[in-house]
């Protein structure tokens, strides 16, 4: 019988990489305004691997298809932003847009 929670798993885990997409494009925007760039970085970079370590760790919770399936809606998430962004760069580059 297949786990009633595994849905939740996955919509968690495309949350936690929407989360950390965001905190990312935040982080980045944050760099040209900061003073010390470096630790700006770090300091991000620590916040959303803590982030998704500690919320994979709370989804899987012992039990390893949830973690998978966390994974899985996180990659996917990570795969839909990677494929919009390079369809608005080629999109940009050919003149189709602003």
């Amino acid at each position: 019988m297949i786990d009633p929670v595994l849905p939740g798993a996955f919509a968690a885990g495309a949350g936690l990489g929407g989360a950390y997409l965001w905190l990312l494009w935040r982080g980045t925007a944050a760099l040209a305004g900061a003073r010390t760039p470096g630790r700006t970085a770090l300091a991000g970079a620590g916040l959303r691997i803590a982030l998704v370590a500690g919320g994979l760790w709370v989804i899987g919770a012992g039990a390893p298809l949830r973690l998978l399936v966390a994974l899985a809606g996180f990659l996917l998430v990570r795969q839909l932003a990677v494929r919009h962004v390079r369809r608005r760069l080629q999109a940009r580059r050919h003149g189709a847009m602003p």
